[in-house]
């Protein structure tokens, strides 16, 4: 089987052979936040409360408590609730085994099973679980495993 690199195209998830050139892998995924400003990229870093080095599964944005959570793309809600140290979170499923989830959030505005369009408000941005502030933290598996989700943003976010 050959390996699979995802894009999304049409507000659909598809997937694409691997050797296809990066240019063909259009921008597929919204920002998450109306103004998006990574404080923690996704890979190896020092973690804020644990003090040891561990692999960060997502990328966190800066975000006021109460700032809305916008869905990344058309999907199925398939979990709202509270997730150990992710404290409050909504996780969307964009079918081809590809799920989003949105971390530390104050609250849900939606429920499971609810169909989402990309930009629809999902939450509300927060600080629980374990969290040094608030904040919203985004990531993107693919079969349940962690894939980094910036060469998938449409346009640029700032870094700060």
């Amino acid at each position: 089987m050959k390996p699979m690199i995802v894009v999304l195209a049409l507000a659909m998830w598809v997937a694409v052979p691997a050797q296809a050139a990066p240019e063909q892998a259009q921008a597929t995924l919204a920002y998450p936040l109306e103004s998006a400003t990574v404080k923690a990229p996704f890979g190896p870093r020092q973690h804020p409360t644990l003090k040891r080095e561990v692999l960060h599964h997502g990328v966190d944005f800066s975000a006021a408590e109460g700032d809305q959570v916008l869905a990344s793309s058309a999907g199925k809600v398939i979990y709202a609730g509270w997730y150990g140290d992710y404290g409050h979170v909504v996780i969307l499923d964009h079918g081809h085994g590809l799920t989003t989830m949105y971390a530390h959030l104050q609250t849900a505005l939606v429920a499971v099973g609810t169909t989402v369009e990309a930009h629809q408000a999902i939450a509300l941005a927060g600080n629980t679980g374990m969290s040094t502030g608030p904040h919203l933290h985004f990531e993107l598996r693919r079969d349940g495993k962690p894939i980094d989700p910036a060469p998938f943003f449409a346009g640029r976010a700032s870094h700060g």
